[in-house]
């Protein structure tokens, strides 16, 4: 009995027709392989743009408001189509076309045995094989709807980051010019201070060698002025050389003071010094007995007063017109005509310092200089009569003698009282008077380290320069210790006429 397969063809023989046992393989074969291609093409590598998180189940959307402009809905059904007519099953051995796949693992010689039952089973191979493929066209429409917004998402993302990236550059630049110009004004500021310190030193410089230039004219003028004013004085000694001699004989005086105080003889000492002063008799008497400070201080006092007169430049010793002369020079001063006095008193002096050597001037400068040292060493032996059995009994070394030390004093004094008269500026002792004015600190030393009071005695006056504020040697007081000072107008230069 002939059998017919489903399209109406006979066996050709009935060993030749599929038995029951071959037809339940294959539907266990094909049935398999239907259950099993799902599970491979999930597995199968996912198209470009899908995300990695989508799986075949996943079958939620994605929300409609983050679908790009670029993703429309309206071409879902023809992107369904191409991707059906592009589809691929994936499976162990390779890559074809669904439904092209044929069982490999099947005998050949049954195949040709089991060609009929083969094209039976095609219709629900096939069945299968559109269910496989609609299940892949929907993951595969899920998987590029996801990647599309993926990739517009990537894309927003990029431009967003791509505008800060130019904006930052776009700043950046702006700040790289504005940084260039500051530089730029910078360098020109740079450039114009190195011109102005080029110019600059140059001109100080110049006027460095100008000032230079001044400086050496103006100490040649100098030069030259000191040479044409010591031709005019009498001798070469200036404002230093005066001071200095001027502090010398003050030294000199107390060392004489110093080596007749330990000779002090109570019965006359005290009581001559005294009476030397007119002025202070009525001060000195009620203190007697002295202190031997005070005598010291006395006899200095004494020896100072006696040289002042030296000093006194309406008096020129050595001349013979010195009547004349004081006479003239306070005429003078009292018409305001010092510029007159002062070069009648400089010319008088050079020329008695010059003509010192002449007979008639240097006999009136020996006989000033005797009736001194007379006048000086006689005061000395009353007080002290110590200094007459000295210079008596020592007769070896002359130089020693009382007298000889008070003759250099007096030699010193009157050369100092011509360098004074010849110089151009007026240098005098100031009057002080004792026992009415009070202490002033710019102009004296208080001897016992008072810092006021009312001068009781003037041991040696201050030297100043006419019209000149600060003296140009401190004068040497002492201040009275009582409260009530007695009244005088004397000054320090009275002497008792009686020792005159």
């Amino acid at each position: 009995m002939l059998r017919f397969n489903e399209q109406g063809k006979a066996w050709p023989d009935e060993h030749s027709a599929p038995t029951k046992k071959s037809k339940e393989r294959l539907s266990r074969l094909f049935s398999k392989r239907g259950n099993n291609k799902p599970k491979k093409e999930s597995a199968a590598p996912m198209p470009p743009g899908a995300s990695s998180n989508t799986t075949l189940g996943n079958t939620a959307s994605p929300p409609l408001s983050s679908v790009s402009r670029h993703a429309s809905i309206r071409s879902t059904p023809t992107r369904l189509d191409s991707l059906r007519k592009r589809e691929y099953v994936y499976d162990r051995d390779g890559l074809g076309p669904a439904g092209e796949r044929l069982s490999h693992d099947k005998n050949k010689s049954d195949e040709n045995d089991d060609e009929t039952k083969s094209s039976s089973m095609r219709s629900s191979s096939d069945t299968a094989s559109a269910q496989n493929r609609m299940q892949r066209s929907a993951s595969l429409q899920r998987n590029s709807y996801a990647g599309s917004l993926e990739e517009n998402n990537n894309n927003n993302g990029s431009n967003i980051s791509s505008n800060k990236v130019a904006l930052t550059a776009h700043e950046l630049r702006q700040r790289l010019m504005e940084t260039q110009q500051q530089l730029e004004r910078w360098q020109q500021q740079r450039e114009q201070c190195r011109h102005d310190n080029q110019r600059l030193s140059e001109q100080l410089m110049q006027q460095q060698k100008r000032l230079a230039e001044r400086t050496a004219r103006a100490d040649k003028l100098q030069r030259q002025y000191q040479e044409h004013v010591k031709g005019l004085r009498a001798t070469p000694d200036d404002l230093t050389s005066i001071k200095q001699k001027l502090t010398q004989l003050q030294q000199a005086i107390g060392t004489l003071a110093d080596r007749l105080t330990p000779h002090i003889s109570p019965d006359h000492t005290h009581t001559a010094l005294a009476s030397f002063w007119l002025n202070l008799r009525d001060v000195l008497v009620p203190m007697i007995p002295f202190s031997t400070q005070l005598t010291r201080f006395l006899t200095e006092k004494f020896i100072s007063d006696v040289l002042m007169q030296n000093f006194a430049l309406h008096d020129m010793d050595g001349c013979e017109c010195a009547p004349e002369y004081t006479a003239v020079y306070q005429w003078l001063l009292d018409h305001q005509l010092d510029d007159m006095a002062t070069d009648l008193r400089q010319r008088l002096a050079r020329s008695i310092v010059k003509g010192e050597k002449l007979p008639n001037v240097k006999t009136r400068l020996e006989h000033t200089v005797r009736q001194h040292w007379k006048y000086l060493y006689s005061g000395l032996v009353k007080a002290y009569p110590y200094i007459y059995q000295y210079d008596t009994s020592n007769q070896h070394d002359i130089s020693t003698h009382f007298g000889a030390q008070i003759q250099v004093l007096v030699d010193q004094a009157i050369a100092i009282g011509f360098a004074m008269k010849g110089f151009e500026n007026d240098i005098t002792p100031t009057a002080v008077e004792e026992g009415t004015q009070p202490l002033d600190t710019v102009l004296m030393d208080e001897l016992a380290g008072k810092h006021s009071g009312i001068i009781q005695f003037c041991i040696s006056p201050p030297f100043r320069l006419i019209h000149q504020p600060d003296p140009l040697l401190k004068g040497r007081v002492l201040c009275a210790t009582s409260t009530n000072p007695r009244n005088s107008t004397a000054s320090t230069t009275s002497v008792s006429r009686d020792q005159k």
